[in-house]
């Protein structure tokens, strides 16, 4: 039999922390969320800070004309990097897998 007092609501997003998940309960409330559904763009996005720091690319974004005898930096490569990845959730997994 269902019980007609209960409560569903889905969230359109996955961070779900600030819910106090002891009350909801108590209230016969469902929280339906999606863990781990946008770690693929998340951690694609990670991986391009990570080459954007090394690489410097920020000051050159929104340029259109580089001033003459302007010389790129001298890019900084990946190749024997190190990449320490604080957690191993979804999106930890994620990069790790990546890099």
């Amino acid at each position: 039999m269902y019980d007609l007092l209960s409560t569903f609501f889905s969230l359109p997003f996955v961070g779900i922390g600030w819910i106090d998940r002891e009350k909801i309960k108590k209230n016969n409330i469902t929280v339906s969320f999606a863990s781990g559904c946008n770690k693929d763009a998340v951690s694609e996005w990670i991986i391009f800070m990570i080459i954007n720091l090394l690489r410097n690319f920020s000051k050159y974004v929104n340029v259109t004309n580089l001033p003459e005898n302007t010389l790129l930096d001298k890019n900084i490569g990946l190749t024997e990097k190190k990449v320490y990845i604080l957690g191993h959730g979804n999106v930890g997994k994620k990069v790790g897998k990546i890099c």
